[in-house]
């Protein structure tokens, strides 16, 4: 029976459609723009190859838009078919893939983790896994669905780089600085073209602080993500969060015109990119011009979607700044609406998800109290609808912001400390405004 690259056995057709797919798969890890593309040679190449069909249904399904549910669920219902006669790994991938598409996320991870237990050389599960693992932000698993499966490889394993870029960003995400930037370093050493191991050692640097190293950190690997797909503008984001903390606004600005936002893409990953980074600016009293704009018109088109509590609060953040009060409602009655049709856990999420979002709505008509009133209370359920630690900052520098400025001052001195301890910058104007000393 054929095999892939690392000695799993694939059913398959031709050895066209199975080199095809491996590149695909390496595009996928490597955020490359042409990983779609190559599924679909693949496809052509043997119209029946299950996990390339479930490949791209997971695609689909993890772009969060609910335009490309038709085209996941056809993805599906191939694999499926084709499935039959397939090996056990594939059977389950085709299973999988059908729980994730239909919102049985709890199950669809369980599913996917059981993969990766018995398979633990299937590179493309690992990614897979991780990434559903930190839209659910669960950190822990983030790290340990890579570390299970380290056993199994080791450096003559192609893919190898890979996994250590996994494994960086699951250390960072739970917390282990060091580690994270030790294996981040020596996978992109491994592999420039791991711009998921540069953006775990970008996060490291932004949580220590350390906002000069960052800035030298993505210019140096820039080479090697330049030509990736939309991710190159978060790792753009990233940088921009760097220059914001040294109060470089001119070279923000840049970045956001000609990077962040120089394509004008519909990508829910993109809208966050830009509602995040001129919220933080908001909240810094700076002038954005009329770059919510174009924002605010893509947010609305969503507005109905709840596809995702963590995109659902940053397109509230453009709604808001457009003054989109009716499509903001309209938004806020659909994640309420979802979180009646999903899981527990994820419920919650969707729940925890709804508060920010009123939090940040009454932050912007200055109801300061409100925003603390409603953001306090989820400020430790945020992780549940995923994102980063960096990403979901933006709505603790809020929280900050609004017990400043509602009198809340043993509160608003408290989150200070509390940012400072974990290395996080805080703006003189801030500090001054909270009646604390200012260095």
């Amino acid at each position: 029976m054929p095999a892939d690259v690392r000695g799993l056995p694939i059913t398959v057709a031709n050895e066209e459609a199975l080199s095809t797919y491996e590149r695909a798969v390496s595009g996928y890890l490597a955020q490359k723009p042409d990983a779609m593309d190559l599924l679909d040679e693949a496809l052509a190449a043997d119209p029946e190859f299950v996990m390339a069909h479930c490949l791209k249904a997971y695609m689909l399904k993890m772009a969060y838009d609910p335009a490309f549910l038709p085209a996941a669920r056809d993805s599906v219902k191939a694999a499926t078919k084709a499935a039959a006669g397939a090996t056990d790994r594939e059977r389950r991938h085709a299973a999988a893939a059908n729980l994730m598409v239909e919102q049985r996320t709890a199950e669809a991870l369980q599913a996917l983790d059981g993969i990766a237990i018995d398979y633990p050389t299937d590179l493309m599960n690992l990614k897979l896994t991780q990434f559903c693992h930190f839209w659910r932000g669960d950190a822990a698993n983030m790290r340990d669905v890579v570390g299970r499966a380290l056993h199994a490889w080791d450096q003559d394993t192609p893919g190898y780089g890979f996994v250590l870029g996994l494994l960086s960003f699951g250390f960072e995400e739970g917390g282990d600085y060091v580690a994270a930037e030790r294996v981040g370093r020596e996978a992109v050493e491994l592999n420039p073209e791991d711009s998921w191991a540069v953006h775990a050692v970008a996060h490291t640097i932004e949580m220590e602080g350390r906002h000069v190293d960052g800035i030298d950190w993505l210019k140096r690997t820039e080479p090697g993500w330049l030509e990736n797909n939309n991710f190159r503008f978060h790792l753009w984001w990233h940088q921009s969060l760097y220059h914001l903390e040294q109060d470089e606004i001119d070279e923000v600005f840049d970045l956001y015109d000609t990077r962040i936002r120089g394509d004008k893409t519909d990508f829910a990953t993109d809208i966050a990119n830009g509602s995040a980074l001129l919220w933080r600016l908001y909240l810094r009293d700076i002038n954005v011009g009329d770059r919510w704009g174009e924002l605010g018109e893509r947010a609305e088109a969503h507005a109905r979607d709840a596809a995702n509590s963590f995109f659902n609060t940053n397109y509230m953040m453009a709604l808001l700044a457009t003054d989109r009060s009716e499509a903001a409602e309209i938004l806020l009655t659909a994640m309420r609406e979802e979180s009646v049709r999903n899981d527990p856990i994820s419920a919650r999420a969707v729940d925890a998800g709804v508060a920010v979002s009123e939090g940040l709505r009454a932050y912007y008509h200055g109801d300061y109290a409100g925003a603390v009133d409603f953001m306090l209370p989820v400020r430790y359920d945020q992780y549940l609808f995923g994102g980063s630690h960096a990403q979901r900052d933006v709505f603790d520098q809020t929280l900050v912001l609004a017990a400043i400025r509602s009198g809340r001052d043993a509160l608003a001195r408290a989150l200070v400390t509390e940012r400072e301890t974990r290395h996080r910058q805080v703006p003189a104007a801030w500090k001054a405004e909270a009646g604390m000393a200012v260095n």
